[in-house]
């Protein structure tokens, strides 16, 4: 009874290692989850950005001369497509940063999945032992 103990206290032991990882790697989940979302938010941010100077641009133009409409344009047309050249390559980079994040934590669940299942099955060889040996 007492080595039946011990076996029971060893697989509880090693039940609680397990889900306090799947809890440490639940956090992390949401984090990388509460990143993503930060992330998209900027991303629309960079996006609503680019519409709001393309339509600055565009309401100006009616008032100008010709040749002032030209410079200006031309101006405005570089400036945003710089500008949207830069965020869209930071909001690139964000992206990739949260799919890594996203990969990592999704990884990390299937080992813990895995080790929650053979930990299953090493508890339920021992108590098939334990049980068989006893009858």
């Amino acid at each position: 009874m007492a080595e039946l103990n011990r076996d029971l206290t060893r697989i509880a032991d090693m039940l609680s290692d397990v889900l306090e990882e799947a809890l440490r790697q639940q956090d992390v989940s949401r984090q990388a989850l509460t990143e993503l979302k930060q992330e998209s938010n900027e991303v629309r941010s960079v996006r609503d950005a680019a519409r709001q100077d393309i339509n600055e641009a565009m309401t100006v133009l009616p008032s100008r001369v010709e040749a002032a409409i030209d410079k200006r344009l031309r101006d405005a047309a570089d400036q945003a497509a710089n500008t949207m050249l830069s965020r869209w390559t930071l909001a690139n980079q964000a992206a990739e940063r949260a799919a890594r994040l996203y990969q990592m934590s999704v990884s990390r669940l299937v080992i813990v999945v895995v080790t929650v299942f053979g930990l299953g099955v090493v508890a339920g060889a021992i108590l098939t032992t334990v049980i068989g040996g006893r009858a």
